[in-house]
C-alpha cells in the first residue's frame, strides 16, 4: 500500500495512471509504455497535504478531471488536458477538510464530504458554489462512492446511507466497527455496491433493488472473508443472463501490501464464495477488470510503478485461479520526462520525499576552512560548481554576477561584430561540417561546454547551413537545449532565436510529427508571448516619440529660418 499521503488511481479504459507524491506533486503515466506523460505541480502543493483524490472521466481516452482535497480545507480540480487548475472550492483554513470527494458523473459537480463535519456538500465546479447540502452522519462522513448510472450516491461511516437524485435518503442495515469504513465502491452496472470496515477482514456485497424494495432494512447479499484490512476495492458484475445467475468479481487491495481476486456466485440463499491470492513480490498499489477477462495492476513504488496485466481465469473453463501469480520485476527503467516549464529532463525520482511539514533526520553538518584540500567534492562539483556556479560566484552579491554575466555577454558580441566588419574568419573558423560533428558530439555526450562552443558561432551562415543538415533524431533535443537557456538567460536571446528559428525552419515537417510537442515547446512559447504582449504598445509608443522628434526638428529649422531673415537691430545711444 503506498504511503499515508500518496495516492495512485487508474484511469477509465486503463490507458492512464495518476500518482501523488508526498510533496503533492501529480505524475500522469501512460500504461502501455509505462512511460510519465505529464505532471502537475500546484502552486501552493508545499503550503497543505493532500488527504484525498479523486478523478472523473466522461470517456476513456478524455483525461478528464482530477481533484484533490487538502488539509486546510480547500479542493482543488484539474483540468489534466489543458494542465490548468480550473477551479479551488471551499475557503482555506474555514472549511473542515474533506475525509472523500467524488465527481458527478456528467462532470458539472462534485460532492464532498467531511470526518469532522455532519454536512456533505455538492459544488458547482463552474462557479465554486454550492448547490446542495446534504445532512450525512453525526460524527463525520468518512467515505462516498457514486452511481455509476444516476445522480445518487452512497455515503459511508459508522454505517451507510443511500441519497436518491430526488433527494430521498435511506439509511441501510449494515453497522461497521468502530473504526468505521475504509472503502465503498458501485459495481460498472450499478445493480450492486460492495463495502468493507477499518480494520475489519471482510466484504460485504449489497443488492440496490433489494435496499430499494425494503427501505434499507435488507443486509447483505454476501459477506466474503478476507486476511488483512481492506483499503480498496474493484467490483465488476458479470452476470450470465441465459444461466439465470450472478456472478461478481471483486479485485480486493489490503493494507498489507497483498491483495486476492474475489468471486462470488449469487445462486439460492447461499452464495458461493472463491478467492484467488495474488502473489507478488512487490507493493500492490492499484488494480481494475480489463475488457479483455484479466486483472490490470500496478504494483512497485510510486515513483516508478510497474503495470502487469495477467488473466484471473482458467482459459478453458472459466473457472477462478487457485493462485494469480504477477511476473517477476524487471530492472526499472530511468526514462526521461518532458515537462512544461521545468528541467529538460527529469530522472530517476527518490522515493523517500519529505511532505509539507515534515523534517528529514538532522544531522551533525561538517564544515571546511576556506583553504581546506580535504573537503570532498563530486567530479560535477569540481568542474561546474554546485548547480552550475563556480566556488568564487557563490560568494558575489547578484549585482555582480548581473554585472559579470552582461560584461561577459557584451565582450562576445563585440568580438562578433569586429570579426564580421574585418571580414575575417572567426577565431574558431567554424564550418557546417566541424560544428554538426561537435553539436552531435555534445549532445550524445550532454557536455553543455562543447555546446556553448558551438552556440556562440557568429556567422548566419554557418548556422543555417547546420541547422539545415543536422540529423532529424538531434533535433527534438538541441531544441529542448536551446529553451531551456533561453528560460534561464533571456539576455541571451539574440544568439539562441537565431539557431531557434533555424532548426524550426529547415526541420518544421519533422517537429509537426512529434507527439506532444506542444506541452515540450509550452515554455518557450510563453516567453514569446510575454515578450509580444507589450510590442504593440511600445510601436505605438516609439510611433508618436517619433513624430514628436520630427516635429521638435522641423520647428527648430522655421525658427532659424526665421531668425535668419530677420535684419539685425542695432540701437544707437544718444
Amino acid at each position: 500500500m503506498p504511503k499515508s499521503n500518496e495516492y495512485t488511481v487508474l484511469g477509465k479504459g486503463a490507458k492512464n495512471f495518476t500518482t501523488i507524491s508526498k510533496d503533492n506533486r501529480l505524475r500522469l503515466w501512460d500504461i502501455d509504455s509505462h512511460k510519465e506523460r505529464r505532471r502537475f505541480v500546484e502552486k501552493h502543493h508545499l503550503a497543505h497535504t493532500y488527504c484525498c483524490v479523486a478523478w472523473g472521466q466522461t470517456a476513456k481516452d478524455d483525461l478528464g478531471l482530477f481533484a484533490v482535497g487538502a488539509s486546510d480545507g480547500v479542493v482543488v480540480v484539474w483540468d489534466l488536458t489543458r494542465g490548468v487548475v480550473i477551479a479551488t472550492l471551499g475557503v482555506a483554513n474555514e472549511t473542515p477538510i474533506p475525509s472523500d470527494i467524488k465527481f458527478s458523473n456528467d462532470l458539472k459537480r462534485i460532492i464532498v464530504c467531511y470526518s469532522q463535519s455532519s454536512q456533505i456538500n455538492e459544488y458547482i465546479i463552474a462557479t465554486g458554489e454550492i448547490s446542495k447540502t446534504h445532512k450525512g452522519f453525526k460524527k463525520g462522513t468518512q467515505k462516498l462512492a457514486v452511481h455509476p448510472k444516476s445522480n445518487s450516491f452512497i455515503a459511508a461511516s459508522g454505517s451507510l446511507k443511500y441519497y436518491d437524485a430526488d433527494g430521498s435518503k435511506l439509511k441501510i442495515s449494515c453497522p461497521f466497527s468502530t473504526g468505521g469504513a475504509s472503502c465503498v465502491v458501485f459495481s460498472d452496472c450499478g445493480a450492486y455496491f460492495a463495502c468493507a470496515g477499518e480494520g475489519v477482514g471482510e466484504v460485504l456485497v449489497f443488492d440496490m433493488q433489494a435496499i430499494k424494495n425494503t427501505g434499507g432494512e435488507n443486509g447483505p447479499v454476501a459477506v466474503i472473508p478476507v486476511t488483512g484490512s481492506v483499503h480498496s476495492l474493484v467490483l465488476k458484475n458479470v452476470t450470465n443472463k441465459k444461466a439465470h445467475h450472478t456472478k461478481l468479481d471483486i479485485v480486493c487491495l489490503v493494507k498489507e501490501n497483498g491483495g486476492c481476486i474475489l468471486r462470488t456466485e449469487l445462486t439460492g440463499s447461499t452464495p458461493a464464495v472463491f478467492t484467488a491470492p495474488i502473489e507478488s513480490k512487490e507493493t500492490i498499489l492499484t488494480g481494475c477488470f480489463t475488457s479483455n477477462g484479466a486483472v490490470l495492476l500496478a504494483t512497485g513504488k510510486v515513483s516508478s510503478p510497474r503495470f502487469v496485466s495477467v488473466p484471473y481465469e482458467e482459459p478453458e473453463s472459466g473457472v477462478l485461479k487457485s493462485t494469480v501469480d504477477l511476473p517477476t520485476p524487471e530492472e526499472p527503467s530511468t526514462a526521461t520526462v518532458d515537462t512544461a516549464g521545468s528541467a529538460e529532463s527529469a530522472g530517476p525520482i527518490e522515493v523517500d520525499v519529505l511532505g509539507p511539514h515534515e523534517m528529514g533526520a538532522v544531522k551533525r553538518p561538517i564544515t571546511y576552512e576556506a583553504d581546506d584540500d580535504i573537503a570532498p567534492k563530486s567530479k560535477k562539483s569540481r568542474e561546474n560548481g554546485v548547480n552550475g556556479v563556480t566556488d568564487g560566484a557563490q560568494q558575489m552579491t547578484m549585482e555582480e554576477r548581473l554585472r559579470g554575466l552582461t560584461a561577459s555577454l557584451t565582450e562576445i558580441e563585440a568580438r562578433e561584430r569586429s570579426a564580421k566588419n574585418k571580414g575575417a574568419p572567426s577565431e574558431l573558423a567554424p564550418s557546417s561540417d566541424s560544428l554538426v560533428t561537435l553539436l552531435e558530439q555534445a549532445l550524445q555526450a550532454g557536455d553543455d561546454t562543447l555546446l556553448e562552443q558551438c552556440l556562440t558561432c557568429g556567422d548566419e551562415d554557418v548556422v543555417t547551413e547546420t541547422a539545415r543538415r543536422l540529423p532529424a533524431s538531434r533535433v527534438v533535443g538541441l531544441l529542448r537545449k536551446l529553451v531551456a537557456k533561453f528560460e534561464k538567460r533571456p539576455s541571451r536571446g539574440i544568439i539562441l532565436t537565431r539557431w531557434i528559428h533555424a532548426l524550426l525552419r529547415f526541420h518544421t515537417s519533422y517537429l509537426l510529427s512529434v507527439p506532444d510537442l506542444s506541452h515540450q515547446l509550452a515554455a518557450l512559447s510563453q516567453m514569446l508571448d510575454q515578450r509580444l504582449s507589450t510590442y504593440t504598445r511600445l510601436a505605438s509608443l516609439a510611433g508618436r516619440l517619433d513624430l514628436l522628434m520630427s516635429q521638435i526638428t522641423s520647428s527648430s529649422a522655421v525658427e532659424s529660418v526665421a531668425a535668419a531673415a530677420t535684419p539685425m537691430q542695432v540701437t544707437y545711444e544718444d
